[in-house]
């Protein structure tokens, strides 16, 4: 989108050169998300209580939050009071072999 903006500012006599020319096009990701259905969503709690993943992998399940915004939660991101999760850290991680961040400010 910005290529295409940048190309018609050109045209236009708005810029001089279109610095997206200059840029390589990032490789297609091929990773195709797998989701659980309504019958395994329904049985995850069951499946998890009590190890260790429970409560990262139920904030996922049931918020749809990436590794990288559960890993930035604190306390003070939970509100109790008006029942709000506020994502307001950035994290890093190394997951094999790749660094994966995340920062969002959201409710």
């Amino acid at each position: 989108m910005i290529h295409q903006a940048l190309k018609y500012a050109m045209k236009t006599d708005l810029v001089t050169q279109n610095a997206t020319m200059k840029v390589d096009r990032t490789k297609k990701n091929d990773y195709q998300p797998v989701f659980l259905d309504a019958d395994e969503l329904q049985r995850l709690p069951e499946v998890i209580r009590g190890r260790k993943l429970e409560p990262p992998v139920l904030v996922a399940a049931f918020y749809g939050l990436r590794s990288v915004k559960i890993c930035g939660l604190k306390w003070d991101a939970i509100d109790f009071e008006r029942g709000t999760l506020t994502i307001k850290h950035t994290v890093i991680l190394q997951v094999d072999g790749k660094t994966k961040s995340g920062s969002v400010h959201c409710r």
